[in-house]
């Protein structure tokens, strides 16, 4: 028992309340919002109309971030060449601590493999947001892609990320 005023201390440190949601509605209307945007991203991309998003690979991304450090895992889907794939992502990451769900689109995507290795990335926004990341290694011709992202609250900050390619899980529908 002694402890526990700085256990306490610790706890309202880390995790800052400022508002107290007693019914639940804000994470209804968070859970709503992912539910959407997967569905409505899940629709256009199977509909005949969308040639449009077939062009560039899209990125499906879930992370956390909690004490300058940042994980997660990423799906992407290859409209062209009929696949999916899928990695796990770590990293260290500077801003406010939270949850995100990212939909992104992948430019210089080279195959199967391709969006793994290191990539520094920036976000803000405030539950709904942007966030662009590139790949460092060969700054004329990396990989970079730009997210609409929805978070659990406010969201502000700079990292870098490893993408471990897990090959095994890939999902060839072709």
């Amino acid at each position: 028992m002694k402890f526990f005023p700085l256990v306490m201390l610790i706890f309202e440190y880390v995790t800052t309340v400022m508002y107290v949601d007693q019914n639940g509605y804000s994470f209804t209307l968070f859970l709503t919002a992912v539910i959407f945007v997967m569905s409505t991203t899940l629709i256009v991309s199977t509909s005949p109309s969308a040639e449009y998003i077939s062009e560039k690979p899209v990125v499906i991304d879930v992370s956390f971030s909690i004490f300058g450090y940042k994980a997660g895992g990423a799906a992407v889907v290859n409209f062209q060449e009929e696949y999916v794939e899928y990695y796990f992502h770590g990293g260290r990451y500077k801003g406010i601590p939270g949850v995100s769900l990212s939909i992104r689109t992948v430019y210089n995507y080279y195959g199967k493999g391709g969006f793994s290795g290191a990539f520094i990335s920036g976000e803000v926004g405030y539950f709904i947001g942007i966030n662009h990341s590139f790949d460092p290694r060969d700054i004329n011709n990396n990989a970079k892609s730009s997210s609409i992202v929805f978070s659990s609250g406010p969201m502000a900050g700079v990292g870098g990320d490893y993408y471990w390619h897990l090959e095994k899980l890939t999902n060839d529908w072709s």
